[in-house]
């Protein structure tokens, strides 16, 4: 499978990838070209159990880091999200929606997928567990919730609204926290640079129910 982007983006996912368990990412990665990279095929479905998924990251990259995650972290994800908030009218909801990630206890891990939702995970049917393709800077923020909140965009219906693909989650395996809720804000947030037609309205109407 051959990935095609910029040269900022395969340099940080590569860099993500050799952070995640070997059991757990795709074989066989290597960068083709200054902008394209290729992995094995994953064979397997989709997977649709957000526990299965938690769990799996808890073993793949969430281990081994136990320092605080700074002030200056917070604040740096803080300003870069809510510079991309120039078009809407409602700033000051905005502005307190994602206040939690300055003032939340947030769990210091050792890698973050950052884009961790179902759709970007793989049930292995060689491996019985969960594969993790696509990754995604996480801009500095380097938390459990950040992925955590990426699965809550999958509990929100994500991969429906994205690819017409109805999955049953199952249970949250997580307390959901005001920091969860800001970080979903801060994703539906970013993606808006990227999505268009009904993902983009979906992200648009999630961010007014949010805030």
């Amino acid at each position: 499978m051959i990935k095609t982007t910029t040269k900022a983006i395969v340099d940080a996912q590569l860099l993500i990838y050799e952070s995640i368990h070997p059991e757990y990412r795709p074989t066989n990665i290597k960068r083709i070209s200054e902008c394209e990279f290729s992995y094995d095929f994953v064979n397997g479905p989709m997977c649709e159990s957000i526990k299965d998924i938690w769990s799996a990251a808890k073993i793949a990259m969430w281990q081994g880091d136990t320092r605080n995650i700074t002030m200056t972290e917070r604040y740096e994800y803080v300003k870069y999200v809510f510079d991309l908030c120039d078009s809407f009218n409602s700033i000051t909801q905005i502005r307190q929606g994602l206040l939690p990630i300055l003032t939340d206890i947030l769990t210091s891990v050792r890698c973050v997928h950052g884009d961790m939702t179902c759709c970007n995970t793989v049930s292995s049917q060689k491996l019985k567990h969960s594969v993790f393709i696509d990754p995604a800077d996480c801009h500095g923020l380097k938390c459990q919730e950040l992925d955590e909140a990426k699965l809550l965009q999958s509990y929100d219906g994500w991969e429906f609204i994205k690819y017409g693909h109805k999955l049953n989650y199952g249970e949250l395996p997580f307390e959901v926290r005001p920091v969860h809720t800001a970080l979903l804000l801060s994703h539906y947030i970013r993606m808006l640079r990227y999505q268009k037609d009904k993902v983009y309205d979906f992200a648009i109407k999630r961010i007014r129910e949010i805030v």
